[in-house]
This record gives structure tokens, sequence and C-alpha cells, in this order.
């Protein structure tokens, strides 16, 4: 854990520097070492908390820790817009490798504290890593198939990845787009008709030869000057990045209020007195109904609302159900199927929704059906999945348990 993280920190060291004085070939190898360590560094860092914890501790526990990555979560966002604005601008990834540090400074002062007690209680809790297999990725994914428990939790993994990439993301920035754009452009071009919207939307795809070209014939059909629409076109882009900024901030917020009271209240709640099996189907539910909404026109604050919802109740509550599930298996599922799971199979959830999403939109354009037909078709092809999903959330779940009754 502390070789993995040292050398996650260095590289934010490097790409802090190479960023600064490199061109593009820096930033490319930047976004794809982003897209992958996190997801690692977060299994990586819960495969530990995961052994630190007894089942039980967990149960009680796991909520105050998901408030704290709540809280980390809007505290960094915070902090990244102080830092934007400082002197110390252009290094933001020093600081980020700093928070990272201390990070595992605190979890080695947490894994020695646990040992300690381990070794005064003299119980094993956990038996050993296994060295069989180890090294041979796909020998460990048929491994991992044919374990039932860990295959249920990496089909929820897996499937959650679709939704967020195919469905929410895709429909939520549109939607978020869209809204944007017509509230801005009601009030900046409030002397254009508003079927010009789309036509002046559009214009931030196009090169500078052809925005000027389209402001023209739209200076020639409202009778106004060139550098006016020129003027208030940079208005209108100003104000929809400022008001989109604004729309995201607002979300990552009210995502962060809304989670600190799922997992303070709902989590500790369903865990003790419900069962993990109904917390772990309560995010399945909740996409499918989102991918159900989607497929309606929604005005902004509805689509605000529901990216609220489903990412508070992905980030706090399901992530705590599924650490909690975690906690109950062997040392070798934490420490080698986990990081395969949070990492590989949600990569392969993540590309699988953007190959689907291309090919059916492909297809309804080959065919002569409109887009919204191919988003349909993705919307369909995703709710069957949704309910794979449940199902191995729930079976996941009732084995959980059933497994902490029989301990009891």
């Amino acid at each position: 854990m502390a070789g993995a993280y040292l050398v996650m920190m260095a590289c934010k060291v490097i790409f802090g520097l190479a960023l600064a004085h490199t061109g593009k070939f820096a930033v490319v190898a930047f976004y794809f070492f982003v897209s992958g360590y996190f997801a690692l560094a977060l299994a990586a860092m819960w495969a530990c908390i995961n052994d630190i914890f007894s089942r039980e501790q967990a149960e009680r526990c796991y909520g105050f820790i998901m408030v704290g990555c709540t809280l980390g979560g809007m505290t960094g966002s915070w902090f990244s817009k102080q830092l934007a604005e400082s002197a110390w601008a252009n290094y933001p990834a020093q600081a980020s490798a700093l928070c990272m540090g201390i990070a595992l400074t605190l979890l080695l002062f947490a894994s020695r504290a646990r040992r300690q007690e381990r070794a005064v209680e003299a119980v094993e809790v956990d038996g050993p890593v296994t060295d069989e297999h180890q090294g041979d990725f796909w020998r460990d994914i048929r491994e991992l198939l044919r374990r039932p428990y860990v295959r249920r939790i990496a089909t929820m993994v897996f499937v959650l990845a679709v939704f967020n990439t195919g469905v929410l993301d895709l429909s939520s920035n549109r939607a978020i787009d869209e809204g944007v754009g017509r509230e801005q452009f009601a009030k900046v071009f409030s002397y254009l008709p508003p079927e010009a919207y789309s036509e002046v939307h559009d214009l931030k795809r196009a090169s500078p030869e052809e925005t000027a070209a389209h402001l023209s014939a739209l200076a020639a059909t409202s009778n106004q000057t060139l550098e006016k629409l020129q003027t208030d076109y940079q208005n209108f882009r100003r104000a929809c990045e400022t008001r989109t900024r604004g729309v995201f901030s607002d979300i990552y917020f009210y995502q962060g209020l809304l989670g600190i009271v799922l997992v303070l209240v709902v989590a500790r709640y369903l865990f003790r007195f419900v069962g993990v099996r109904f917390a772990a189907v309560a995010l399945p539910v909740v996409a499918a109904l989102t991918a159900i909404a989607f497929t309606f026109s929604l005005d902004l604050f509805l689509v605000e609302i529901l990216v609220v919802v489903v990412g508070s109740t992905n980030y706090s509550l399901n992530n705590a159900t599924k650490e909690l599930l975690y906690s109950s298996t062997d040392e070798e599922t934490k420490f080698k199927f986990k990081p395969m799971i949070e990492g590989p199979v949600m990569r392969f959830g993540d590309a699988s929704a953007s190959l689907l999403a291309l090919a059916l939109i492909s297809l309804a354009g080959a065919m002569g059906l409109p887009a919204k037909t191919g988003q349909t078709m993705l919307f369909g092809t995703v709710f069957i999945l949704m309910i794979f999903w449940a199902q191995a959330a729930y079976l996941a779940g009732r084995e959980f348990d059933n497994s902490r009754e029989k301990n009891r």
C-alpha cells in the first residue's frame, strides 16, 4: 500500500513539473494517468480499511467514514478553487501529492494500531494472502468469475459504470448544456427569435471563419450590427461557462449534504435493522427510475435534482454498502480481486458504455432514424443490465446478512 501510494505521489510531482514545461504529449499522458490512478488509489485504500475493521465494526463505522469521504470531496472543491486563485495556482499536482501523503500517513497509523490489537487478542481475523496464481491477470479473472460472491460485487461495479457513462453522464451533461444555453440565450439575445438558439449554440463547434459568417447572416436578418452580435456572442459564451460551473458547484454541494444524511441516518438504519440486501438494491432502483426519467424532456432544475439524488446515493449509501460487502471477504479478495474490480472491471464498464452508445447512435443514423432513437435503444439495453445489477446486489447482500446471522 505504501509503495503504491508513493509511486502515485511521485507521478503527480513529475506531471506537475512536466505540464508546466512541455506540450500536448504531457497532457495526453496525464489524462491517461488520472483516468486510472484515482480508482485504483481508492480501491487500495479501502482494501486496507476493510482489513482493519471487522464486519461488526464496519457496520457501525462505515457510515461515519463515508461522511469523511463526502466532506473531503466538498473541502477539496473549495481548496481547489482557493488554490486556483492564489499565487500557488501552478502547483495543484504537488498539493494533491501532499494530501495523498497525509492520507497514507493516517492509514499507516490506523493499520499499526489494528495490528497491535490483533497481537493482544491473539486472533487471526483473516487467512493469509495466497500466492497462488500471482501475476497471471487472465487466470485471476477466471478465478474471480468462479467465486459467486465476488462475481456479484463485480457485476454491481460493472453495470454502475455502464449506467454512469452511458446514461447519467451522457444525458445530464447534454441536458445541462441545453438548459443553460437556452436560459442564457433568452437573456443575452432577447432581440432574436427563439428558433435562432440552435444556430447560435452550435457556433461553439464552428471555426472562427464559420462563426463570423453565421453572425453576419444573423446581423442581416435581425437589423443588428455585426459588432453587437459578436460582442453579445462572446458575452453569451462567458455567461454559459459561468452558469455551468455554478450548476455543477450546486450539484456537488447538495450531493454532499444529502450524502451525509444518507450515511448517518439511512445507511446505519438499513445496515443494522433492515439488512444489507435492501441497502444494496437502493442504487439500482434509483438508477432505473433515473434512466426512465431521462427518456423525457426535463428542465434544468429537474436534471439537477436527479443528478444530486443519484450521485449522493452512489457516493454515500452505495459505496458504504459495497465496502461493507468486502469486509466479510478474505485478504486475497481485498488485496487482489478488489483492485481488479475497482480498476479494470470498472474501466471496462466505462468503455463498454461508450462503445455501445457510439454503435447504437451510429446504427440509428445509418437506418435514417433520429439520434434520439439510438439513445432510447441505449437506455433500453442499460435498463436490462440494471435487472442483473439489482439481482446481484440483492444476492450478495443476502449472503452477507445470512453470514452475519450465523456468526451472532
